[in-house]
Formats: structure tokens, sequence, C-alpha cells
């Protein structure tokens, strides 16, 4: 079952030390991209940068070469974009 509408959905967990999950759907096929960002505006990592599908995706994001801090992952389609927050929180 395809979904219906996009959406970026929170990372889990949050705020995390290494690793998060972020998710994502999309309800068409089309080229989309998923950046992250670090406060000062500066790209750290693309995690998608192509066509996909409709449907959900999960994707892990590995955070362990990056400092502590807030951090903002960014996801653009031909028809939606959206920004949320994360915490890298290292021990």
């Amino acid at each position: 079952e395809y979904p219906t509408d996009y959406a970026l959905e929170a990372n889990y967990p949050n705020p995390f030390i290494k690793e998060t999950k972020i998710n994502f759907r999309i309800p068409k096929g089309e080229n989309v991209i998923l950046r992250v960002f670090n406060m000062q505006g500066q790209e750290v990592a693309i995690l998608v940068n192509g066509y996909r599908e409709a449907g959900r995706y999960e994707l892990s994001f590995n955070a362990s070469e990056l400092n502590n801090g807030i951090y903002l992952y960014r996801f653009e389609s031909d028809s939606f974009s959206a920004t949320k927050r994360m915490s890298l929180v290292k021990e």
C-alpha cells in the first residue's frame, strides 16, 4: 500500500548518541534529497540524492564523526520540503 501524502518524521531516538533513524514517505516516484546541516548552515551529510519510487523509507544516520550539538535534516522533493531538528549527545 502506497502512502497518500508526504511526510518527514521525527528521528528516533532523539537525542541520540551515535546513530539515529530517519523515516520519510512519498506518494509518487520522484527525485528526492535528504541532507543534514549543522547550525552554521554547513552541509555535513547527504543521506539520499536521487529517484525513489512511491513508498515509505527508513534510513540510518551514523553521526560518529560529528561533534555534539543540534543538527537539522532537510527533505526536499519536487512537491514537498520539510526540515526537522535532532540532537547528538556523545558520551
